[in-house]
């Protein structure tokens, strides 16, 4: 099974794969977070349509949805405090870990950073999509970007194309 390493307290994501698309090499990679009521399955009637369209899914079992890490009691704390300080720490931490997923992705999977093909139209790179409930993922990683290492602003820089 694929897991993906994500802080350093060895909580890891578990993922699915579509593969690159076989008829080219620039594709856009699509990472899809499901919502409360459905897991990562809620996205499979997409897999047939992504090769044709030059796009690569991966689709991530959020925490606390096996086989991904369950969350800490401290963890389960901070999402349930009423303090602001400890809803934002538990936001930014979850954009951290978004991020570390990306660069494991990238590293991990060899995916085409963005890149302007022969039409000028950019190719490649990654776009972050979250289903419902799963919308948190993308906007913690995004209001988190500036308090992330410099090495992963840096490297998220040249894949990162959007959100949804």
């Amino acid at each position: 099974m694929p897991f993906a390493p994500v802080d350093n307290n060895g909580a890891v994501l578990f993922y699915e794969d579509s593969g690159a698309p076989d008829a080219t090499e620039e594709y856009t990679t699509l990472v899809l977070f499901h919502g409360i009521m459905y897991t990562n399955g809620i996205f499979a009637k997409l897999l047939p349509f992504a090769a044709r369209h030059h796009v690569r899914l991966i689709r991530v079992n959020q925490r606390d949805y096996p086989p991904s890490s369950l969350f800490t009691p401290l963890e389960l704390e901070e999402f349930n405090s009423t303090d602001k300080n400890a809803q934002a720490r538990c936001l930014a931490n979850r954009g951290t870990e978004v991020a570390n997923l990306l660069v494991h992705l990238i590293d991990t999977l060899k995916l085409p950073p963005i890149s302007a093909n022969n039409d000028a139209k950019a190719v490649g790179g990654i776009s972050v999509l979250g289903w419902s409930m799963g919308t948190h993922l993308p906007f913690a990683l995004l209001s988190n970007a500036s308090a992330l290492l410099p090495q992963i602003q840096q490297q998220l820089q040249h894949y990162l194309r959007s959100a949804v």
